[in-house]
């Protein structure tokens, strides 16, 4: 009995200076980048904490994907110098758990640029732009606001993020807007200027139908509905590039019609509207 007590006692001493114990590890990465330190923890017993954020990036244990059981370091963008952060249970089993001390030294970063887009939208239509930031690891953010209007930006279901803009009502002129990280890898981070001419005219002069016309839901998923005071003679869904992927003519006219777009891939579309003679141009989006 006393030898069982003896070898219980020693066991528990064992343990706590297991548990006592502390590493370090020195990492050096360009500043926004990716640094993937493998494995942390021990399931179940004794899985690893972040106990000590660092004050420069952020630090993350991942359960699944994109790095099953890892833990990964992202350094701020624009950041020099040395960063720290601390991990409980960083080595661990059944019965040890080693507190990690990560200093990460951040060396250099690319440069960071700009890029400047135009687009041209009805003054009572809305203006999608996808695909901006980096999924997971990038967030865009409006850092210079439209001046005519409200912008806002909405994450997919692929993680990446859409740009909206609304003009305000009756507004004619050029509105910008400025998105940092506009387009962004894991290491780089683009600013973007989006100069948006807004219009009540299109591209030949004719007058818009405005509101009398409504398109809706926009975006939309399986239909869009075509709603009009006069009658719909005719209606085209163009391709960016001016291809005409749909088209219908309604020889007698109608004041509301169901057009299907399931054959479209998601993205941005033009549809032309002819009411009483007149033509319409809208952006829709799938």
């Amino acid at each position: 009995m006393k030898k069982l007590i003896l070898l219980l006692v020693l066991f528990a001493g064992l343990e706590i200076s297991a548990i006592a114990d502390t590493f370090y590890e020195y990492h050096t990465i360009y500043c926004g980048a990716i640094l993937e330190l493998g494995p942390v923890g021990y399931v179940v017993w004794n899985p690893a904490t972040v106990i000590k954020a660092p004050l420069h990036g952020q630090a993350f244990i991942f359960t699944d994907s994109p790095f099953p059981d890892s833990l990964v370091y992202k350094s701020d963008y624009g950041y020099l110098g040395q960063d720290t952060f601390v991990v409980a249970c960083a080595h661990a089993n059944q019965i040890t758990c080693d507190t990690g001390i990560y200093i990460i030294s951040v060396a250099g970063c690319p440069p960071i640029q700009s890029f400047t887009e135009v687009h041209e939208i009805a003054c009572d239509s809305t203006l999608l732009i996808p695909g901006l930031g980096f999924p997971t690891w990038v967030t865009p953010e409006i850092i210079q606001p439209p001046a005519h209007g409200t912008a806002s930006l909405s994450l997919d279901s692929t993680l990446w993020h859409t740009l909206q803009y609304l003009p305000e009502a009756d507004f004619n002129g050029i509105d910008t807007i400025v998105v940092e990280c506009a387009h962004a890898t894991q290491i780089t981070c683009e600013t973007g200027i989006f100069i948006i001419q807004v219009s009540c005219l299109n591209s030949v002069g004719e007058v818009r139908l405005g509101k009398d016309c409504l398109v809706y839901p926009n975006p939309a998923t399986s239909f869009i509905v075509i709603e009009s005071g006069e009658a719909i003679e005719e209606a085209r869904i163009y391709s960016l590039n001016g291809r005409v992927l749909w088209e219908k003519q309604w020889s007698e006219g109608t004041f509301v019609e169901k057009l299907s777009v399931d054959g479209l891939s998601p993205g941005i579309y033009l549809l032309e509207i002819w009411v009483s003679g007149k033509r319409s141009m809208r952006l829709i989006a799938k």
